[in-house]
Formats: structure tokens, sequence, C-alpha cells
């Protein structure tokens, strides 16, 4: 199979026209000041420029051949698809709109785990 990236497998789910991101203005900030071998804010950097994207979850809710749904992908480009405070935040954004909607959720994991630098 070939790569394909979050924000594509959303496209290709979802009705065309009927795309409403959420949770894009969720932003990882580094409270903790983590340093390893490399500083966490500079990862971040790293990554949101490799993929374009502000975290590894992008969600999304629209239909499905004409149903809501809400649907979730992780970019495992972006840190190995890896689980930080955004993640979590958009997760919970996704469920708390599905039940809002009384919709399917439908998540693409593709995770690593949580994050953990070294």
């Amino acid at each position: 199979h070939m790569r394909m990236t979050a924000r594509n497998r959303l496209h290709s789910l979802l009705d065309e026209g009927s795309l409403v991101e959420l949770g894009s203005e969720l932003e990882p900030k580094d409270v903790l000041k983590f340093r390893d071998s490399k500083k966490y804010k500079d990862r971040l950097a790293s990554a949101q420029k490799e993929t374009g994207e502000k975290d590894a979850l992008v969600v999304m809710k629209g239909t499905l051949y004409g149903m809501p749904v809400v649907a979730a992908a992780f970019e495992f480009a972006f840190m190995g698809g890896s689980m930080g405070s955004v993640v979590g935040a958009r997760f919970v954004r996704a469920v708390e709109q599905a039940l809002e909607d009384n919709c399917p959720l439908i998540c693409f994991s593709a995770s690593g785990g949580a994050r953990m630098q070294a």
C-alpha cells in the first residue's frame, strides 16, 4: 500500500464540500520547557514544517454518503503520530461533536503512542 497523509485520508473519506475542520486553532505549547538532545519546541517546529500540520491529529466533521459523521486521522509523519496535549484535546472535541450530532465517530489510528522524547 502507499502512504497517505491524515488530511488526504479524511478528504478521500468524506463527501466533497462537506468537510469542516475541528480544533485547528489548537496549537502545542512547551509549558514544561522540555529538552533532551534537542529542544521540544524545535522538534515541534521541525514536524510542523515537514508535514504542514500543527500537530499529529486532524479532525473533521462532514458527511459520508450523505450521513453526518465525525472523523479523525493521525498523521504518522508528525513525530510518529505521537499523542501530546493537542492530540488529546482534538480527540475530545471529536467525541463531543459526535455526541452532540448523534453521529458516528471514525478514527484512523497511526500512532507510535504517547509523546516521550529521548
